[in-house]
């Protein structure tokens, strides 16, 4: 290697071309010093902490969207239904439009789908914009039948070969199989990548937004675990990253921002809560009634009652005592308080104590 292409002991490899490496930086930096405003990531891999403890629950079994799982082999036999679902949107398709044109669109909006995913994509454009295109056929097929908007006769022919994934019942397997799919982190499209889709199928942003609304909202109220839910205006859908991200904030309910409160009133809070609930009670109450209690129980010293406190068994004497010990505890206050020798106006024994 000559002294001008610089070196990378660290990072050998094979397939590894370092000169190319450090190129395609500095053309990396030099287009994000042109791009003022750039778009944040919004789609993102699962960690590799919970890939590795459960890699089921994160990948796609049946339907790779977008382009994280898209050179799978074992998903590859979705292809063929996302080429059908193409050529059904070729179909509908005005007249002067085709479905190469929307490809091209697609490219235009390159950089703004490649800047939405934190993994790095080796895809060239026009590979993006076509695996884009193909995906959103699908997802759009799939999602009409979740659809309020009542669709033209044409949009709910199901192609023979799609007979069996789209289930209006949603009674098959294989339809929660793909919802499943649909709804996993690593599985997303960019949104404005659908209503971009919807726009050329529709000729209209309006017309585009309002199916996309229609549809988004029938699935999240089948997925909804809550019979209600508030329904976003369409302006609102729209600042949304994919569909995992609206179907969240629609679904999930709203946290309010957390109110400071100082400790003090927090404090008188409880209390309240605490005494509007039943439990609250008044230890001065409670202490002087059990002196009175136990002055008068302790000054019967004659007939039956007498001879039941001195025959009284040691077993029940040390429950009479822990029940004391728990309630002088409970009460905080010490058993010397239970008794007010002061009040009796005579010397009392230590008999006469509680058992404490």
């Amino acid at each position: 290697m000559s002294q001008d292409q610089p070196t990378m002991s660290c990072c050998s490899s094979s397939n590894f071309d370092e000169y190319q490496w450090v190129i395609n930086v500095g053309r990396a930096l030099e287009k994000e010093l042109e791009d003022d405003d750039e778009d944040p990531v919004c789609i993102f891999t699962v960690p590799k902490t919970l890939m590795s403890s459960h890699p089921d629950t994160y990948t796609p079994q049946q339907l790779s969207l977008g382009p994280y799982h898209y050179l799978r082999p074992d998903l590859h036999e979705m292809e063929c239904y996302k080429l059908s679902a193409a050529k059904k949107l070729q179909n509908q398709l005005h007249s002067s439009h085709r479905f190469e044109n929307l490809v091209e669109q697609l490219i235009k909006l390159e950089p703004k789908i490649r800047a939405c995913y934190h993994k790095y994509l080796s895809f060239n454009a026009e590979t993006l914009a076509w695996m884009m295109a193909l995906d959103v056929s699908f997802l759009l097929e799939f999602l009409q039948i979740y659809s309020f908007k009542e669709t033209s006769s044409s949009s709910r022919v199901v192609t023979s070969r799609m007979s069996h994934l789209l289930d209006y019942s949603k009674r098959k397997s294989v339809h929660h199989v793909i919802l499943r799919d649909m709804v996993m982190l690593e599985n997303q499209v960019p949104l404005f990548v659908l209503r971009k889709v919807l726009e050329f199928q529709h000729l209209s942003v309006e017309s585009a937004d309002e199916m996309l609304l229609s549809m988004i909202m029938g699935l999240a109220k089948d997925l909804s675990p809550f019979k209600t839910i508030e329904l976003p205006k369409s302006q609102i859908i729209l600042e949304h990253s994919h569909l995992l991200d609206l179907l969240y904030d629609i679904i999930v309910p709203k946290v309010e921002e957390p109110v400071e409160i100082s400790e003090e009133f927090a404090d008188q809070i409880e209390a309240d809560k605490l005494e509007s609930e039943g439990f609250g009670f008044d230890s001065n109450y409670v202490k002087q009634l059990l002196k009175e209690i136990w002055n008068t129980v302790s000054q019967l010293t004659t007939g039956p009652v007498g001879l039941l406190i001195k025959n009284i068994s040691s077993t029940v004497t040390i429950k009479l005592k822990f029940s004391w010990t728990i309630l002088s505890k409970l009460l905080h206050i010490s058993p010397d308080d239970l008794i007010n020798t002061e009040d009796e106006g005579s010397s009392t024994t230590s008999k006469n104590k509680p058992p404490l």
